[in-house]
Formats: C-alpha cells, sequence, structure tokens
C-alpha cells in the first residue's frame, strides 16, 4: 500500500502547505470583508468567492486527483459524511416531506446503496410507528449511519484508519446516547426498529470518553467538539505518515474544515457580527 499511495501522498503533501498559515489566519480574522476577500483571492481558495458552490469545486477537483488510487473501503470513507449527508435528504424528503438544501451527488461506492437500502426499510417500518416528531427521524437516520459505519470498519486493514473510525463512532454513539437520555421513550421504538442500544454501548461505550466529551461540551456545540476531537486524533496520527490513505484522509479532512471555518468566517463578517460571538465555532485546522 505504501508504494501505491506513493504519487499521490507526495502530491497531497506538497498542496499543505498551500493551505492557510497561522499568520494568514489572524489576517482573516482581524480583516473586514473587502479584505478577506483580497487575501483568499491570493490563495488556493479564491473559488470560495463564490459561496458553496465554489467549496464543492474545490473538492470535487480534489477527488479527480485521488480517483486513480483511492479504492474501496478507503474512497467510501473519504466521502463517508456527504454520502450520509445525501442518504438522510434523501430519506427526509420522502418521509416526511423535509429536504436539507443541498445534495453532493458525489461518485460514491458501494457503500452508499448499502447505507440507503438498510434505511429505507427501517424508515418504511417507523412509518408505521405514525412518528411524526422530525428529531425522532433524523435519530433513527443516525442509528442506521452509525451502523453502516461499523460495517465499513471491518473492511478497512489500515490500524491507524480503523482507530479514526472507532473513535468517530464512539463520539457519535455519545451524541445519539445524550439525545435518548432526553427522550427515553424512543429506546423502545428503536427496539421495534430491531436496534438494540445495549449492543451499540458494548461496542462503543467508553465512559472516560463520554466524561471527558461532556466537560468539553460545555464550551462548544456536539458537531464542533466531535471534529475537534477527530482533527487532534488525525493531527497526532495521519499528518507524519509518509505515504497511504492515512495522507489522503488528512489532506482531504483538513481542506474541508478550513473551508468551512472561511465560510464561517465569511457569513460573520457579511452580517457584520463582532469576533468574539463567533470565533469559538472556528476549528482552525492546519494552524
Amino acid at each position: 500500500m505504501y508504494t501505491e499511495y506513493l504519487f499521490l501522498s507526495t502530491n497531497l503533501k506538497a498542496k499543505l502547505p498551500k493551505l492557510l498559515d497561522k499568520r494568514q489566519w489572524e489576517i482573516l480574522l482581524n480583516a473586514d470583508l473587502s479584505d478577506a476577500y483580497n487575501l483568499l483571492k491570493e490563495t488556493i481558495y479564491a473559488p470560495l468567492l463564490e459561496g458553496y458552490s465554489g467549496f464543492l469545486k474545490v473538492l470535487y477537483d480534489d477527488l479527480k486527483i485521488m480517483a486513480n488510487t483511492v479504492k474501496y473501503p478507503y474512497w467510501d470513507l473519504v466521502l463517508f459524511e456527504f454520502m450520509t449527508h445525501d442518504v438522510r435528504n434523501e430519506l427526509l424528503q420522502l418521509s416526511k416531506s423535509e429536504s436539507l438544501e443541498v445534495f453532493f451527488n458525489f461518485s460514491y461506492g458501494r457503500t452508499y446503496s448499502e447505507l440507503r437500502n438498510k434505511l429505507t426499510s427501517k424508515i418504511q417500518k417507523a412509518d408505521s410507528q405514525q412518528i411524526s416528531d422530525l428529531g425522532l427521524w433524523n435519530l433513527i437516520i443516525d442509528f442506521g449511519i452509525l451502523d453502516t459505519s461499523k460495517e465499513l470498519f471491518k473492511r478497512i486493514e489500515n490500524k491507524k484508519i480503523r482507530d479514526f473510525v472507532l473513535l468517530k463512532n464512539k463520539l457519535n454513539f455519545i451524541k445519539i446516547d445524550v439525545r435518548l437520555e432526553k427522550v427515553p421513550y424512543v429506546t423502545e421504538i428503536l427496539k421495534r426498529l430491531n436496534w438494540d442500544l445495549a449492543s451499540y454501548r458494548v461496542l462503543y461505550g467508553d465512559e472516560e470518553l463520554k466524561q471527558r466529551f461532556l466537560e468539553d461540551l460545555k464550551n462548544y456545540d456536539f458537531d464542533m467538539l466531535i471534529k475537534k476531537y477527530l482533527y487532534s486524533y488525525m493531527n497526532k496520527n495521519f499528518k507524519n505518515v509518509v505515504s497511504g490513505p492515512e495522507v489522503v484522509l488528512y489532506y482531504f479532512y483538513v481542506k474541508m474544515w478550513e473551508m468551512e471555518d472561511i465560510l464561517f468566517i465569511l457569513e460573520n463578517k457579511k452580517l457584520k457580527i463582532p469576533r468574539e460571538y463567533w470565533e469559538r465555532g472556528l476549528l482552525r485546522a492546519n494552524e
């Protein structure tokens, strides 16, 4: 696998210094909207001036470079967040006439079909429970995503990436578990859908991690804190790998998260919201 990924890994590592450095971050944070635009024009993130369409354009260009080297299951793992977003959107649209704003429509691998088929059967069964709460529908989908990630995990041979996926699943289980504590009746509905919470607790229950996470949660929202934990793991375990799928995951996630931060900054500057109100919502990867 080292040799197979060497050309791509070298290519991606050469691009990493072109992401924003600490000096550029400080300029961007302190700049007014016009100066922020001028700074970005001189970086690889110039397409972000077009908004979300520019975000997708940058990701599409990167995926074209990766597609010839990265195969299943690592390709599915790179695209997992987008894939699950699209499945969620499709199912909510079909079942509850609800829709998220964007479909990514990347060229997904086989995990997409497996996830969609599995969740479709659960959604059809859940329909018979006469569920009207959108939050509960999302919780059902979250369980399906966790279950699919478990199956994907079994097919990953790389130990560092297996540990990354395991951490990600544990963090997502904590998020689900905390939500269930607030609505305990949902546990019975999940049982009727043949999802046994106890079996997931055996797989992903980590009391030490949970307590540390809940303490940190006082300062961040769930999704941002999960990103911070995952980025910390990747920075320690993927960043210095010379060649392999770890390099691909590190580069792709760091770049994606950095672009999300930039769009978040630009939106707040457009709305003229003071920095002290939104700065904590930044991951600031690669700084």
